[in-house]
């Protein structure tokens, strides 16, 4: 952001003693250093929300198998095939959930801040 309030997102180009250059190829913008006021740098992290949605799932469909497994009166299913069965069944939908909430999560990091 600069020190008169407009907002430039573009990726890193070039950084110079003065300036920096922000943006593509044919729609670089050269930002002196002078006018800057903060620079971030923003970062989405989709891998990470959806492994971590895949192991909260996986974890549910653990618990909910080994505590379906055993005998009832319906008959017997052993726990580790119960667990083998809910495990996946759960971390597919917890995965899918990460993905969206990744999605539209962004993590900012000051990477400058001027005087």
């Amino acid at each position: 952001m600069t020190k008169d309030g407009t907002q430039t997102k573009g990726k890193l180009q070039s950084v110079l003693e003065d300036s920096i250059v922000v943006g593509e190829d044919h729609k670089a913008k050269i930002l002196k250093r002078d006018d800057i006021a903060t620079i971030y740098k923003t970062e989405k992290s989709k891998l990470k929300s959806t492994l971590i949605g895949a192991g909260i799932g996986t974890g549910a469909g653990v618990v909910l198998g080994a505590a379906v497994g055993g005998c009832h009166d319906i008959g017997c299913v052993s726990r580790g095939k119960a667990i083998a069965v809910a495990a996946p069944l759960f971390a597919i939908p917890g995965a899918l959930t990460g993905l969206l909430i990744g999605h539209h999560r962004e993590k900012k990091t000051l990477v400058y801040a001027g005087k």
